[in-house]
């Protein structure tokens, strides 16, 4: 009984008073001057102090925060001497609440992070990330107003001759060892449907997360992009790829209890995101990062949400976000989210490192 109340008043109780205060200031959060400070200051910092809803109750799973965000934590009952909040994720329960409120009352910056497009072998709740993102904006994935990520692909900064060719040899490097954001899944060429029909790819998503509405989409996207690419491709098959997380038990999907229907091939089983994408002509997507994968593949990618990639002229946008006016290629966009906008360490040496050496790692860990 005792465990019961518990788990409501952990669940429910701290969620329900968060999300009720948290409206007053989500308009305030949303205006903030996006050019107040640059998170290039920050990233360049390594004796700064911090706090954050995760830091303070560290877990196997945070373990590499003071690492990848240099500085030193504070205990939370010490947080107006903090440099730089830092806010973890995209729920919101009442610790987040009272950092975004101190924020405000004291002047203190608030720096949103987030797991790294490169996170590790095993699944979050399993394994640290040896990699994390950083905005002084928003949240990456918020396509419902700028994020750090959005302000730098829409601005009038070009990558270098150098910059340019070192993210082609990173894709390069990443698609030939298969890297992507959890390296669980095993590495194989499968056999679906028939080797005579050309084959389309439809990427599910973990029920009801938080990237969907933030990238303008809703739970109906998702049935809506199954009936375009079977509208669209009735003579192919169309291969639907579930999500990580429900193979293990995890959050379901979208698709999760989908059947099996004249084309409709639902494919359940843990494989490596590439080993799939490697063998389709098309990819339908929400907002996955899954679907800038396969742009790194060179397929061609429908999007139904408004994901960090879509919107810069290498996607078939089914909706549109009118600020993002600048055209990109798929190496500029790495270049930016994957080598300026990321972090990354070695757990080996326990020292920040290069997106390079994270793509050995990870490949040697997995093997």
């Amino acid at each position: 009984m005792r465990r019961l109340l518990v788990y409501i008043y952990q669940r429910w109780f701290l969620v329900l008073f968060s999300r009720f205060f948290f409206k007053k200031y989500e308009f305030l959060l949303k205006q903030k001057n996006p050019n107040d400070f640059s998170i290039t200051e920050i990233a360049q910092s390594q004796s700064l102090k911090y706090i954050g809803n995760n830091v303070i109750r560290i877990n196997s799973c945070t373990d590499y925060f003071p690492i990848l965000l240099g500085g030193s934590p504070l205990p939370f009952r010490k947080r107006k001497e903090a440099d730089f909040f830092y806010i973890y994720g995209s729920g919101i329960d009442l610790f987040k609440y009272i950092l975004l409120r101190d924020s405000f009352r004291f002047n203190i910056p608030r720096v949103f992070i987030e797991d790294g497009f490169l996170r590790s072998v095993d699944l979050p709740y399993a394994e640290p990330g040896v990699s994390m993102l950083l905005d002084d904006v928003s949240i990456y994935y918020d396509a419902r107003s700028p994020s750090r990520l959005e302000l730098m692909l829409n601005s009038n900064q070009v990558p270098s001759v150098v910059e340019l060719e070192r993210a082609k040899n990173v894709m390069s490097r990443i698609r030939e060892l298969k890297i992507t954001k959890y390296n669980l899944a095993p590495i194989y060429v499968p056999s679906i449907g028939s080797r005579k029909r050309k084959k389309i790819l439809v990427i599910d998503q973990a029920y009801q997360d938080f990237s969907i509405p933030f990238g303008l989409a809703s739970d109906e996207s998702f049935q809506e992009m199954l009936e375009a690419a079977k509208n669209e491709h009735p003579d192919k098959d169309i291969i639907v790829k579930t999500h990580p997380e429900a193979f293990r038990g995890g959050r379901k999907g979208y698709f999760t209890s989908l059947k099996k229907d004249k084309n409709i091939i639902p494919f359940t089983d843990p494989i490596c995101p590439y080993s799939l994408i490697e063998i389709v002509d098309e990819v339908y997507c929400v907002t996955t990062q899954m679907g800038f994968e396969a742009l790194m593949c060179g397929k061609k990618v429908h999007c139904f949400g408004m994901p960090f990639y879509g919107g810069w002229g290498v996607t078939e946008d089914r909706i549109n976000c009118p600020r993002r006016i600048r055209k990109r290629s798929v190496e500029e966009i790495f270049h930016f989210a994957y080598i300026v906008y990321s972090r990354y360490m070695n757990p080996k040496t326990g020292y920040r490192c290069e997106i390079e050496e994270v793509i050995d790692y990870l490949a040697e860990i997995r093997a």
